[in-house]
């Protein structure tokens, strides 16, 4: 899993948490050569355990809140290991302190996700196509939670309101104040069109989504005998509902190629409608993230939103070119 090393520990390594706790569900006392600390969030941090795994592979040990780590548990063990597509081998979970759980995941190695590689983008979709198809009735049954229209209806919510408050208490200077001002008639604007939205998805089959699905949660692994091999990871926003945020950067007609025996009502324009609305649905959970940052200091989040916003405008402006081109 291509990511940057943010500190590498090569001291007291048998002592570490994640190795104690890796040892605990193993049953094995193992040392790695060296742990590389790859995320380190309030809410979560993962780690890369150097030679620690099965033949001197690398492992990856997330430790995260409880329900995150229930739910990928969930994922990984009841689903994604009944599915025909390639996912990292998934080792188990372990108690950790307070409301935080460790998860412990096979380190891929190969090429990052870029969606400027044809090839990549051909991959992209074809796996996805084959994750939507042949997940949906295991996933029906999982109560997984709900990513669909209303679920970002909530983030487009609850940003606005974040967004209200922060214009109200932050001394923002008068360029940052437009961008809130803009961001929250956006919101506005949208919300009063949810309807639309909302009946247009409806059309759409329900199956499990992957609901953070891009390229830094993705890579290419090659091998002699099976060539190129695309596969994912980072479940946490993983849920059951239309399949719009995942379509939102992939081949919209690789991934109809795969789905199109199964989805026989469903069209290309229809898809990349939907891919469309997948792109909103994405800013407006960005919206919704972002706000959260912006107290004590925004200047950051600032930064990001003015970019949220110029994007969510263009996005907008498609739209309500396709609604008028299909009235």
């Amino acid at each position: 899993m291509p990511e940057t090393a943010l500190e590498i520990v090569r001291s007291n390594l048998a002592e570490h948490p994640a190795v104690l706790a890796w040892n605990r569900l193993q049953r094995l006392a193992v040392e790695p050569s060296e742990i590389v600390v790859l995320k380190k969030r309030i809410k979560s941090t993962v780690y890369r355990l150097a030679d620690a795994g099965p033949g001197g592979s690398a492992i990856i040990a997330k430790y995260c809140r409880r329900p995150v780590a229930l739910h990928e548990r969930i994922v990984y063990g009841e689903l994604l290991c009944k599915l025909p597509v390639a996912t990292p081998h998934f080792y188990g979970t372990v108690p950790g302190d307070e409301e935080f759980d460790w998860l412990f995941l096979e380190c891929l190695h190969g090429e990052q996700y870029s969606r400027q590689s044809a090839e990549h983008s051909r991959l992209a979709a074809e796996w996805l196509g084959l994750l939507h198809r042949s997940s949906a009735v295991i996933a029906e049954s999982l109560s997984l939670p709900d990513r669909g229209p209303q679920h970002y209806l909530r983030h487009l919510q609850s940003a606005h309101r974040r967004l209200a408050q922060a214009l109200a208490v932050c001394n923002f200077r008068k360029e940052e104040s437009m961008i809130v001002s803009g961001a929250m008639s956006q919101c506005m604007w949208l919300e009063s069109h949810w309807n639309e939205l909302e009946k247009y998805s409806d059309r759409m089959p329900r199956t499990f989504v992957h609901g953070d699905f891009k390229p830094k949660n993705a890579l290419v692994r090659r091998d002699s005998h099976s060539g190129a091999v695309f596969t994912s990871y980072d479940w946490e926003m993983s849920g059951w509902g239309v399949p719009a945020v995942d379509l939102a950067h992939v081949d919209i007609v690789a991934y109809h190629s795969v789905l199109k025996e199964l989805w026989s009502g469903v069209q290309v324009e229809d898809l990349k409608q939907l891919a469309l609305i997948g792109k909103i649905f994405r800013r407006l959970a960005a919206f919704d993230w972002e706000s959260e940052k912006f107290d004590p200091r925004w200047e950051i989040a600032m930064e990001h939103m003015n970019l949220y916003k110029a994007d969510m405008a263009g996005l907008i402006q498609v739209l309500c070119g396709s609604n008028h081109a299909s009235a």
